[in-house]
């Protein structure tokens, strides 16, 4: 007896099946044209970060001009977007990962504005979230709806910065090395404990 909440949280599993087929071609253009690679990746962050950030500062306004700007559907920018799906976003993370990992020694400087980059993100994303809760008249999942937010993408990339030249030794690399490698499954299997606990509350 599975509950809804946990079915509907296994969202991630398409998605990831997506990425696997997509990676060999994605692996290749970038082996062979990497400027060709380069370009997809802008392009496809123009279209699902760009897109929702305007679907953002929509939201924003329409808090701040009051009633006028009330609905209970979805807005203009979030319904011209052909890649709002979850699919195209994996693959664009995908791409920044492996840049900032690349690039990890040089960007080291920006680690200090990283620190301070962080909680502007979280701040940003408050708001956003409590201007759709107003404008669209019920609690907006600020967890469920904002892993295609640009403010979500730029805090995993700041915390990178800021987590990235620390070094580990002994039990403590042990230990965060078999979490990094096991990362996926621990993502799978959290909501069910979650689950549990919530019915023996």
């Amino acid at each position: 007896d599975i509950d809804s909440g946990y079915v509907t949280h296994l969202w991630y599993l398409p998605v990831y099946l997506f990425l696997m087929i997509l990676l060999p071609v994605l692996q290749s253009i970038r082996a062979g044209h990497k400027q060709v690679y380069g370009y997809a990746l802008i392009v496809l962050g123009v279209f699902t970060l760009g897109n929702r950030l305007l679907s953002d500062c929509e939201y924003f306004v329409r808090y701040l001009i009051g009633h006028m700007g009330y609905t209970d559907t979805r807005q203009y920018f979030w319904n011209v977007n052909l890649f709002t799906n979850s699919y195209w976003y994996a693959p664009l993370y995908m791409g920044i990962g492996c840049s900032l990992f690349e690039n990890r020694q040089g960007l080291n400087r920006f680690r200090k504005k990283a620190f301070v980059a962080v909680p502007i993100c979280m701040v940003a994303l408050y708001a956003i979230f409590y201007a759709k809760s107003i404008v669209m008249n019920y609690q907006v999942d600020p967890v469920y709806y904002s892993y295609g937010d640009p403010f979500t993408c730029l805090m995993a990339a700041f915390e990178f910065l800021v987590l990235v030249p620390i070094e580990t030794h002994g039990i403590i690399k042990t230990i965060t090395e078999s979490i990094a490698k096991n990362s996926l499954g621990i993502y799978l299997i959290h909501w069910v404990l979650v689950e549990l606990m919530t019915r023996y509350n």
